[in-house]
Parts: C-alpha cells; sequence; structure tokens
C-alpha cells in the first residue's frame, strides 16, 4: 500500500515537472454583453509561463500581446489543471449601426473595457493544454455586464 501511495505522488510530481515551461498560447470565444449582444472575440495571443510554486500548484503567467500580464495558481491532478479563479481585464471591440441625420446608415466603432473574473480548467495532452474558461465582468464606464461561457484558451510548449 504504501509504494503505491508512493508511485502515486511520483506521479503527480512528475506531472508537475513536465508541465511546468514557457508556452505560446491563442484564446478565443464568444461573449454576450448584458444579455443581449453576442460578440465574438477577438483572438488573444501571447506567452505562458507555468513554474512549479509546491508539491500541488503551480503558477501560471500570462503575458499578452497587448502588454498585459496577470497571474494565476493552479493545482493539478494527472492530466487535469484547475486554475484559481483570477481578475483581469479585457477590452472588448465591435461595430453598431445607426441611422445618420443625413440618412442611409453610419457604422460606429465600440471599444469597451471590462473588469472580468476568469474560471476554468484544462486537459494537458502531451505538449499541448486546452483550457476551457468563463469570463464574467463588469464594463469599467459603465452598468454593463460581460459574459463569456466557451471560451477556448490552446497554450503549446516552446
Amino acid at each position: 500500500m504504501f509504494a503505491s501511495i508512493l508511485l502515486f505522488c511520483n506521479a503527480c510530481t512528475d506531472t508537475l515537472h513536465i508541465v511546468t515551461g514557457e508556452y505560446t498560447y491563442q484564446a478565443s470565444g464568444q461573449v454576450t454583453l448584458d444579455n443581449v449582444r453576442s460578440l465574438i472575440l477577438e483572438h488573444e495571443m501571447g506567452t505562458m509561463d507555468i513554474l512549479y510554486k509546491d508539491p500541488s500548484t503551480l503558477l501560471l503567467t500570462f503575458y499578452s500581446n497587448d502588454g498585459n500580464t496577470y497571474t494565476t495558481d493552479a493545482t493539478i491532478d494527472e492530466k487535469n489543471i484547475d486554475l484559481f479563479p483570477f481578475t483581469r481585464l479585457l477590452s472588448v471591440k465591435y461595430t453598431t449601426q445607426e441611422s445618420s441625420i443625413l440618412g442611409g446608415v453610419v457604422n460606429l466603432e465600440h471599444t469597451e473595457d471590462y473588469l472580468i473574473g476568469v474560471y476554468g480548467s484544462g486537459i494537458i495532452y502531451d505538449n499541448t493544454i486546452i483550457f476551457r474558461l468563463q469570463y464574467l465582468g463588469n464594463g469599467l464606464a459603465g452598468e454593463k455586464k460581460l459574459v463569456g461561457d466557451e471560451i477556448t484558451l490552446v497554450a503549446r510548449k516552446k
């Protein structure tokens, strides 16, 4: 029995060390603003570092190509990574059409910033981790709410 527990612990430790390293990532998905407007997010790309923090915890640091950096801890169980919830800033761009006072239709470009909570988990496939994330947050300039239930972040080890 002790030997099997020792093997299990070694497998967890091996997985922790195998998954650590530098990754490139791309995130994509769809969000809803105020339960009305559904938007496809622009692809977010960057690098991610995964560091061994302690026997059961990893530290993930995301460096987005847009200059934002955010971190979170995660636990690992064989091939599954569970992220601790964290907050980050998300800029959302979209276009609306409105009637012009001169007649016709005018396209208006909008960019809105949201402070969102990020929740989710990932599955490890060799040198790739696929995270399924959820976004939930509020607009910084108003009362708008943002919800994203199916955000995918694919990270590949360098």
